[in-house]
């Protein structure tokens, strides 16, 4: 009779674990799926920023010194390595615009917005001397029929938000700039001979303008010079085992950061393990004017990171969007490249390309890149050092 008791316990646990696994998910669904992020239309191109407002006589932020005002970049924009070439910001455009004159029979593209530009000038003009090309993206900027095939795919989650050209079957060009006018900051990789790269982005193109998304890559399929990941998938989880390779630092340029993914794990253990974090984010405000990045700024800072808002302005003084999206560990021991920004969405929702690399000529251009923005964003006393951040938005 003893026993009973117990007997009579056993369905009132099992109603307890099933709610705690309720529970759980309930959890898990508001935290990834329902509370908001950033819209889709962060990517839209700003021409004359002003996200946070500065005092023109002292060069203030809210009150706060924040030096001289905004300098011309100075960095350099193209580097060349064995096997095809690298464009940074202003580059990256005139690149695309060349890349896609070139192409003889064939050409793919997938970005996610699409505007008349030059890159899209060029793309009916190959259209024109008979270059078969087609265009997928996931928003549509055209107020007239393209020369060119086109298909706008609307994914039933997240966005499409890859960004890739493929020419005759061999040639590759992987951005993080969108096919749309204006300057913004941007790399671009070339691969001039990359045929293994090419098969599996001319595959994605096609289930892609058959507005579907397949299970492809997700746990990475090596190609020439690194290996290739779409997103959803375990591209974020290998991001993060990436940045949890270094031995002494991380240098990260991002568009758009939040907090609670796998790479944001990534970075707080390498700074509880007291590798050097150095970030560069963009500074770019929401519609209640709170800079979208100041979250995930100030978190990394509080570990001790070493944390800069972008300032600079294009060579002919204008105003650009900080749109980079890398990661280079160490000195050029890896890096993590590609279209997503280290978001929720960017992670678990948005079809994403990721391309990591050991190859340390690709990642050492990277961070000597890295290195030309934090000397001529920090002054010469502050480099090396945490760079104090404006007080969030009351």
């Amino acid at each position: 009779m003893l026993l009973i008791p117990k007997f009579r316990n056993i369905p009132s646990r099992i109603m307890s674990l099933l709610e705690s696994l309720i529970l759980l998910s309930m959890g898990f669904l508001i935290y990834f799926f329902v509370i908001p992020e950033p819209p889709p239309l962060e990517e839209t191109l700003r021409l004359s920023p002003a996200p946070i407002e500065r005092n023109e006589e002292n060069g203030s932020v809210d009150g706060k010194n924040t030096g001289s005002p905004p300098p011309a970049t100075t960095v350099r924009d193209h580097y060349e390595f064995a096997g095809g070439e690298i464009f940074f910001d202003d580059a990256v455009e005139p690149v695309a615009v060349a890349f896609i004159d070139r192409a003889s029979r064939n050409l793919r593209a997938v970005t996610y917005t699409i505007e008349p530009s030059p890159p899209v000038e060029a793309l009916e003009k190959a259209t024109a001397r008979g270059v078969t090309v087609a265009v997928v993206a996931g928003k549509n900027g055209f107020e007239r029929t393209p020369a060119f095939a086109f298909t706008e795919f609307h994914p039933t989650k997240g966005i499409l938000h890859e960004k890739f050209l493929v020419a005759d079957e061999r040639r590759v060009f992987i951005s993080s700039r969108n096919l749309t006018p204006g300057q913004s900051k941007n790399a671009a990789i070339l691969f001039s001979d990359a045929p293994r790269l090419a098969t599996i982005l001319s595959e994605e193109f096609s289930s892609l303008e058959e507005m579907r998304v397949e299970k492809r890559c997700q746990t990475g399929c090596p190609v020439e010079y690194g290996t290739l990941y779409f997103i959803p998938g375990k591209g974020c989880v290998a991001a993060k085992d990436t940045l949890l390779s270094a031995n002494e630092s991380i240098s990260l340029a991002m568009y758009t950061m939040t907090v609670g993914t796998p790479v944001m794990t990534g970075l707080k253990k390498n700074l509880k393990k007291g590798r050097a974090l150095r970030l560069i984010l963009d500074d770019w405000s929401a519609e209640n004017g709170s800079v979208v990045n100041l979250k995930a700024a100030n978190y990394l800072e509080s570990l001790g990171g070493a944390v800069l808002f972008d300032r600079l302005n294009d060579t002919q003084g204008r105003p650009m969007n900080f749109h980079h999206k890398f990661a280079v560990i160490d000195d050029g021991a890896a890096l993590v490249f590609g279209s997503m920004n280290w978001t929720k969405a960017g992670c678990y929702r948005n079809r994403e390309l990721l391309f990591i690399t050991r190859n340390g000529d690709i990642a050492s251009i990277f961070k000597t890149y890295f290195d030309d923005m934090m000397n001529a964003l920090a002054p010469a006393e502050e480099r090396g050092q945490a760079h104090k951040l404006p007080d969030p938005t009351p």
